[in-house]
C-alpha cells in the first residue's frame, strides 16, 4: 500500500536559500549569515534592508545610495486618491494589497524580471509601503496625512507621518529593531505564495500583492491582528503578565501554526523584543535603545572559527570592516579597499 501522500508540503523541500537560516536548536535566526540579535544591536533598518538585498553588508557609498532612494516616499496622484476614497471602508490588508498593485502604475519596472528591475522595484516599494499605512491610518482617523520628510530615516519618517509629530530617539531605535527583526521570514505562507507567483513570470509586484493576501489569512499575519485585539482587551500593561499566564494555564493563547520549526530554546526575536522594549532607565534599555542612528557598520572584525559570524561587541574603529564571511555559501568577504582574511 502507498504511503499517503503528504498535503501540508511537510519535510518537503522547496528550496534551497541562503537568505535566511533558522537553528531550532540554540534559538539563532540569522540573515546572510548574521545573527539577528547582532544586527538589532549594531545595524539599521536601511543597512539590515541592503544585506538581504545584496547579500553582504553595503559599503558606506552603498549605503548612502541606498538610503537616498528609500527618501523618495511620495505616492502617486493615483494611490493617494484610492486611499482617501476608500478608507472608511476597506480592512487595513485588504488597503494594503490594493494600494501596492497601484503602485506598479507607474513602476519603470512594471512587467520585467530581470535582476535589476527587481532590485528597484523592491527599493520603491520599501520606500513607499509605509507612506501608504500612515495615510491610510490618518485618513480613518479623520486627520489630514503627513507627507513623507526624505531627510529623516525610515523609522523616524513613518513615526512621523503615523502621529503627526516627531518621536523620541528611543520610540525611533524601538521602531527600527522591530523592522530588522521582521525584515525576513524565511520560508513562511506568503513567501511561498510569492515564489509561486514570481516563477510564472509574472513581475515583483504582482508577486507581494499575492503575497500580502496570504498574509492577511487568520492562521499567518491575521494572528498578529488577533494579538493586538487580546491587548486592546487587557487595556494596559499591568494586566498583561497575569493575563498571559492565565490564558497560558488555559491554553487559549492566539494560535500562530506558521509550520516553522519548532525552536527548542529562547526564540530570537522576542528575545530582542523584550531587550528592546524595557523601561529607558534600566541598563539593558539603554543599551539596545541608546540611540536612533548606531554607528553605520559597527560589525566587529573577522570572523573567528565558530560556526556562526558574530558581530563583534567592540566597535569597530572606521565604517570600512575588514572581513566578513558568509557561511551559508562558504565564501569570505571583504569590504572594499581591505586585504583578504589570512
Amino acid at each position: 500500500m502507498a504511503a499517503k501522500k503528504s498535503v501540508q508540503l511537510s519535510g518537503i523541500v522547496v528550496a534551497e536559500s541562503a537568505i535566511s537560516s533558522i537553528d531550532p536548536d540554540e534559538g539563532v535566526l540569522m540573515y546572510r549569515g548574521y545573527d539577528i540579535a547582532d544586527l538589532a544591536e549594531h545595524s539599521t533598518y536601511e543597512e539590515t534592508a541592503l544585506l538581504l538585498l545584496d547579500g553582504e553588508l553595503p559599503s558606506s557609498e552603498r549605503l548612502r545610495a541606498f538610503e537616498s532612494e528609500l527618501a523618495e516616499r511620495d505616492l502617486s496622484a493615483a494611490t493617494e486618491e484610492l486611499i482617501d476614497r476608500s478608507s472608511g471602508e476597506a480592512a487595513p490588508m485588504d488597503m494594503l494589497r490594493t494600494a501596492v498593485s497601484s503602485l506598479s502604475f507607474d513602476d519603470p519596472g512594471r512587467g520585467k524580471t530581470d535582476r535589476d528591475s527587481g532590485l528597484r522595484t523592491a527599493t520603491r516599494l520599501i520606500a513607499r509601503l509605509p507612506t501608504i499605512v500612515a495615510r491610510y491610518h490618518r485618513r480613518r482617523q479623520g486627520l489630514e496625512p503627513v507627507p513623507p520628510d526624505p531627510t529623516l530615516s525610515y523609522a523616524e519618517s513613518f513615526l512621523t507621518m503615523l502621529h503627526g509629530e516627531r518621536p523620541t530617539e528611543r520610540e525611533t531605535r524601538a521602531f527600527d529593531v522591530a523592522m530588522i527583526l521582521h525584515a525576513e521570514h524565511e520560508m513562511n505562507a506568503s513567501t511561498f505564495t510569492a515564489r509561486v507567483v514570481a516563477g510564472t513570470g509574472a513581475d515583483l509586484t504582482a508577486a507581494v500583492v499575492a503575497a500580502i493576501g496570504a498574509l492577511s489569512g487568520p492562521l499567518h499575519g491575521g494572528a498578529n491582528e488577533a494579538a493586538m485585539g487580546m491587548f486592546e482587551r487587557w487595556g494596559s500593561a499591568e494586566r498583561t503578565p497575569d493575563e498571559v499566564r492565565g490564558r497560558r494555564r488555559g491554553s487559549s493563547l492566539t494560535s500562530t501554526s506558521t509550520r516553522r520549526p519548532s525552536i527548542a530554546t529562547s526564540a530570537p526575536r522576542p528575545t530582542c523584543s523584550r531587550r528592546c522594549s524595557r523601561p529607558a532607565g534600566s541598563p539593558a534599555g539603554r543599551r539596545t535603545c541608546s540611540s536612533s542612528r548606531p554607528t553605520t557598520g559597527s560589525f566587529g572584525r573577522p570572523p573567528s572559527t565558530s560556526a556562526r559570524p558574530r558581530a563583534s561587541s567592540r566597535p569597530a574603529s572606521t565604517p570600512e570592516l575588514a572581513a566578513l564571511s558568509h557561511p551559508a555559501c562558504g565564501c569570505r568577504g571583504r569590504r572594499p579597499g581591505r586585504a583578504a582574511p589570512p
